[in-house]
């Protein structure tokens, strides 16, 4: 949310402003596709301390899992496919 535009992002030429927040939100959404895996190896490195053997655990794990790969499915259709499809980047010649 550090990159996230406010209101005074907002002045200057409208195609400078779209390509520069097209760049932030490609640049964010893939560094949050990056983090999710490594957060997950994490949770699974806990979980193996913890112990696989407990039912508790396992559950958490797998819910966890369904999360990351939920979240990475939100962040390729708002960051990567979105802006694909904005109609600034429309060729409706």
């Amino acid at each position: 949310m550090i990159f996230h535009p406010t209101s005074h992002d907002l002045i200057g030429p409208v195609d400078q402003i779209a390509r520069r927040n097209e760049i932030i939100t490609v640049a964010t959404h893939g560094l949050a596709l990056v983090s999710i895996p490594i957060s997950l190896f994490g949770f699974l490195g806990l979980s193996r301390r913890l112990g696989l053997d407990r039912p508790l655990v396992s559950a958490a794990l797998v819910f966890y899992s369904f999360a990351a790969v939920a979240a990475m499915c939100a962040a390729v259709a708002s960051g990567l496919i979105a802006p694909l499809h904005h109609p600034a980047n429309a060729n409706w010649g």
